[in-house]
């Protein structure tokens, strides 16, 4: 149970880190203050494209999968940020995670949620200590990345992020074969009702 709900709290790293490499990246290079604003803005509007897609296909049965490719994904983008640091490039790659993390956390919600039927303390104590998770996450990103940028540069947080996703994927596949997500009889594993919270 530690193991699951570690998971958004190291994504929300990961998100709070590139946001703020993003952002300081971009101020640094002279950029106005629209275009380093419009950096989590380019993010934000993919994020919420790709959530309100994936949530018509995502179940109970294939929410570890999607977890697991985009994970991938995340790992490819970080690549991408490390080999192509041109500032041209930074506004697409933000836009594709952006994406890949609107695919990641609806598709973690279905699996916290069937991973949790049937435990005594319900949904609601599972959705607080998701919530506590990727807050947790989102604030310790930007300190993690402060603190590398300063003392090896601005690679070195984004080579983090790419072992940070790497980790993960791991963890899901690990977690899957442990413990495979079960339907309850009343329950449409296509239409599961999920905690839903706006950053994670």
């Amino acid at each position: 149970r530690v193991a699951l709900y570690l998971i958004p709290a190291i994504m929300d790293i990961i998100v709070g880190s590139l946001f703020f490499v993003a952002t300081v990246r971009t101020a640094e290079s002279g950029a106005n203050a629209m275009a380093v604003g419009n950096i989590i803005t380019v993010w934000g509007i993919t994020y919420m494209g790709a959530a309100l897609l994936i949530g018509r296909f995502v179940s109970t049965r294939n929410c570890a999968s999607i977890m697991i490719g985009t994970c991938a994904a995340m790992i490819l983008c970080a690549a991408g940020f490390i080999l192509f640091p041109s500032l041209v490039l930074l506004y697409p790659l933000m836009a594709f995670f952006g994406a890949v993390a609107g695919l990641f956390f609806p598709s973690f919600m279905v699996f916290m949620k069937s991973c949790e039927s049937g435990r005594s303390r319900g949904l609601a104590y599972s959705a607080s200590i998701y919530t506590m998770s990727w807050s947790l996450g989102l604030a310790a990103g930007p300190f993690i990345a402060g603190y590398i940028w300063t003392a090896y540069g601005w690679k070195w947080c984004i080579a983090l992020n790419l072992v940070m996703a790497l980790a993960t994927g791991i963890g899901i596949i690990l977690l899957r074969n442990r413990s495979r997500p079960v339907t309850t009889p009343t329950e449409n594993p296509d239409q599961s009702s999920v905690p839903h919270d706006s950053c994670g």
